[in-house]
């Protein structure tokens, strides 16, 4: 899940141009343990793609992949379809990265027959990174360096102060040869926390009912000098 507020953190990313981050909440100890019986195979399918998709990008990667190899064929919505559709295919294709359309062709499909739409998602609420997120330059203050945030969506974001966060989203970052090309990030370790202040540091009211505020409160860095590494 992505934390949407107004925040900061501590991040440095080689060669980037530019990103569609977001800071990301990360996987609890493991369900299973937490079980009495252990949980059949849909329920295990399941939990490893939301484990895997933390936002729309990695969304529509991962159900790319899932359809291809459940015999979908992918196909461009930009081209002619005349001739590639056929009675019984199964086909998807993906838009910009964040919107995902997949459909089937029934075997006794006509033109002009009728057809079911379902809809779902691909987003969640979670903290934007913002275009110029770093603060107080480079180097930061005090040894820690700081990212501004923004809310998306409507979430309970008392539940995302103290506790581990990580990055994940889509960069464009330039290589050796100067092109520049979109990388899956996903940071697979805490790196960012949006603390409480200490109680000597709130009114009686803040303690009486925490409430967010969004353009105010900020998130500490992370681990200094991070270099992440994109998925792919």
């Amino acid at each position: 899940m992505r934390l949407p507020v107004a925040s900061t953190a501590l991040l440095r990313l080689p060669r980037l141009l530019g990103a569609a981050a977001s800071v990301t909440m990360l996987a609890q100890p493991s369900f299973k343990s937490m079980l009495g019986a252990p949980p059949d195979q849909f329920t295990l399918d399941c939990m490893g793609f939301i484990d895997g998709s933390p936002d729309p990008f990695h969304v529509t990667d991962n159900l790319g992949k899932r359809l291809k190899g459940a015999g979908f064929t992918e196909i461009n919505e930009r081209d002619p379809w005349s001739g590639v559709l056929k009675p019984g295919g199964r086909y998807y294709y993906a838009r910009d990265r964040t919107t995902f359309v997949a459909f089937t062709v029934g075997e006794k499909y006509e033109p002009g027959n009728g057809f079911k739409v379902l809809g779902a998602h691909t987003d969640s609420p979670n903290l934007k990174l913002k275009p110029r997120s770093q603060r107080d330059g480079k180097k930061g203050k005090n040894g820690c360096l700081q990212l501004d945030v923004q809310c998306y969506g409507g979430g309970l974001w008392h539940t995302w102060f103290d506790r581990d966060l990580s990055v994940s989203g889509r960069v464009f970052v330039r290589g050796a040869d100067g092109s520049v090309a979109q990388r899956l990030l996903k940071i697979e370790q805490p790196i960012l926390r949006v603390p409480n202040l200490a109680i000597h540091l709130t009114t009686a009211d803040e303690r009486e009912a925490f409430k967010v505020r969004r353009g105010g409160h900020a998130a500490p860095p992370p681990t200094p000098n991070l270099t992440p590494t994109p998925d792919h």
